[in-house]
């Protein structure tokens, strides 16, 4: 199955690099029709091969579960560029020596992200789907917009987060997921395992020693509070699959373990926190040159992009 499936992959791909101009660069970037026309290959590939219904019977036994409430928003982090053009003149064995799955890797996950969410708004009101993704170019963004989600800048997405969230941020740097988790436990994280998250903060000395307990703190912390469960493979190759895995709120899912309260108790903040960040929101610019830039305000501090420390 795995081979007919890459064959059937490598003849999408190789019809769509062969459309339009042929003397393109790698580099290049496709346009509004020409990404519209791969998403909707994959989207019927999927169709195709069964992967919504894969899909679906992966997150039933949860999703079974959760109150008609439980999500109310998708947040989507770092899939990538999206309008990435394969050429295949650029290699001379042409297809064969591409790295297909990689340069798709980021419209695959959007296919991904679509069912997702065709899925879970069958029981759950999702009002808005966000992503935030620095490498997104025009054509990135106005193909989102035209499927009904909204794009954001740094950090506004990490201030959507709550426990009624759909967390996506498969394969993100470890800092980063420790950010997107710091202020509250999404319903639903969908990403790296949360034991591989808690070993990548040992042994790291670009960072000090109390910043990487907080992320392994933090890490430990979604260890505890949710049921973790793989992400099944998808596609002939599917890189970003392997080391992922759903991670649901036992809280949201009414599981009665009783380490489920723990991280209300470990990270428990006051709601006027939340208004403080919002008010900050736009100082809180931070480049990968200053990740220890810190906003103060009267009542609070926000340090490590959205750490905060009442006074």
């Amino acid at each position: 199955m795995a081979d007919s499936t890459k064959v059937q992959f490598q003849k999408i791909t190789k019809r769509l690099a062969t459309t339009g101009s042929e003397a393109t660069c790698s580099k290049g970037c496709l346009s509004l029709d020409e990404l519209a026309q791969e998403y909707r290959e994959y989207l019927n590939h999927w169709k195709e091969l069964g992967y919504v219904e894969k899909l679906e019977s992966s997150i039933q036994p949860q999703t079974q579960r959760l109150p008609s409430n439980a999500i109310t928003s998708c947040v989507c982090f770092g899939i990538g560029w999206l309008s990435e053009r394969i050429c295949l003149t650029c290699s001379p064995n042409g297809i064969d020596e591409l790295d297909l799955h990689g340069s798709k890797m980021p419209l695959l996950q959007l296919v991904f992200i679509t069912n997702l969410v065709e899925i879970l708004r069958k029981t759950q009101p999702i009002d808005h789907v966000i992503f935030q993704e620095p490498q997104f170019n025009d054509v990135d963004v106005t193909f989102l917009q035209s499927l009904g989600f909204a794009v954001v800048e740094d950090p506004e997405a990490q201030l959507k987060i709550t426990n009624k969230t759909a967390l996506f941020a498969p394969l993100n740097p470890f800092p980063l997921t420790a950010e997107c988790l710091q202020i509250s436990l999404p319903a639903l994280y969908i990403g790296n395992e949360v034991n591989w998250l808690i070993d990548s903060t040992r042994g790291r000395r670009r960072f000090s020693s109390s910043r990487r307990q907080d992320m392994r703190d933090i890490f430990q912390a979604l260890d505890t509070a949710t049921l973790v469960r793989q992400v099944p493979a998808f596609d002939w190759d599917s890189g970003w699959c392997r080391g992922t895995s759903y991670h649901w709120l036992r809280k949201a899912i009414n599981d009665n373990d009783s380490r489920s309260s723990y991280w209300e108790e470990r990270m428990r903040w006051p709601e006027q926190v939340s208004l403080c960040i919002k008010a900050a929101a736009a100082v809180l610019r931070f480049s990968d040159k200053h990740p220890y830039r810190e906003c103060e305000g009267s009542n609070f501090k926000i340090t490590y992009r959205c750490k905060v420390e009442l006074r």
